[in-house]
């Protein structure tokens, strides 16, 4: 079980929304979340709201009500971020609106299929907004990139493991460093784009009626930098459903397939597998860290 996942339970969260929302015997749902929060479905008279709860920090809910205010006007569907705030020390919140439908990740390969034209245009859309500050890499509350270059943002993401992560028991230093070892002339190969990414798009962040992409959630990681990155994301954790082979197809179609896709979607897959290698050492799942492994090594192959 993750160390990192928020903790707080149904009977928690329904006293909290109550006293906070002024609501009597209010029934909340829990459902599955990411890696680090923990949400709650509830409704109001004002509509369906869902309730997020992060033990960490609020920095990526306050990033999810950027990326409303500031891109839901290109007709992106990013939920609306009512509050953020504290429920008590170290313990954050927020309620927002609820998109309807389900996140990707409940939809069979089949119903995938059907939604990918839907799926490809979002991620368009994502990559054709401009960005909302300077910089490159990960950008803050206040719209800016962390790094000077996209390449400096890649090499940044290499060296995330710190002395915690290398602690954990199933830890492999030989297999990190040999692995980071590959992945760096493969970065120094690509280009310097700066466009806007989610960097984390897909199964859970993303929601759908059946027809339509009707939210797109969870900001806390958008960067500036090269769009295959999204791609590389969707196709690292599930390449049996093809989200690469779709994409490239569809570059294709329009006549903007780069040359090197190939190349550059292997590099940012390596990179994906890296830094979940050290998540998931951070957060203790060893299960899991020998699940991305057992990907990386397919990949390699």
């Amino acid at each position: 079980m993750s160390t990192h996942k928020t903790k707080f339970d149904q009977v928690a969260a329904e006293t909290f929304v109550g006293e906070h929302l002024n609501v009597p015997e209010i029934e909340l749902t829990m459902v599955a979340d990411g890696e680090t929060s923990q949400a709650f479905l509830f409704n109001t008279e004002e509509g369906p709201r869902v309730l997020r709860v992060n033990a960490h920090s609020k920095d990526g809910f306050l990033k999810d009500q950027v990326a409303h205010d500031r891109i839901v006007a290109t007709g992106l569907p990013i939920p609306k971020i009512f509050e953020v705030g504290e429920i008590e020390d170290g313990l954050f919140f927020a309620i927002s609106e609820r998109a309807p439908g389900k996140p990707l990740d409940k939809f069979s390969k089949d119903e995938i299929d059907g939604l990918m034209p839907k799926l490809i245009a979002v991620l368009d859309a994502i990559h054709a907004t401009e960005p909302l500050g300077e910089g490159y890499g990960n950008w803050d509350l206040s719209g800016k990139g962390g790094c000077k270059t996209w390449k400096e943002a890649l090499i940044k993401s290499t060296q995330e493991d710190d002395e915690e992560t290398r602690a954990a028991e199933f830890y492999d230093i030989a297999y990190h460093d040999k692995l980071r070892a590959e992945i760096l002339p493969l970065i120094d190969n690509c280009p310097e784009l700066r466009q806007l990414i989610h960097d984390d798009f897909g199964f859970n962040n993303a929601l759908s009626d059946g027809t339509e992409i009707t939210g797109v959630i969870d900001w806390e990681h958008a960067a500036y930098g090269d769009p295959i990155k999204d791609v590389a994301w969707l196709d690292f954790w599930d390449e049996k459903q093809g989200y690469a082979k779709a994409v490239r197809k569809h570059y294709e179609d329009e006549g903007r397939l780069p040359a090197d896709f190939t190349q550059r979607l292997t590099c940012y897959k390596l990179l994906i597998g890296l830094g979940s290698l050290g998540f998931f050492a951070r957060s203790r799942q060893a299960g899991s860290y020998e699940y991305a492994r057992g990907i990386i090594d397919r990949i390699k192959r």
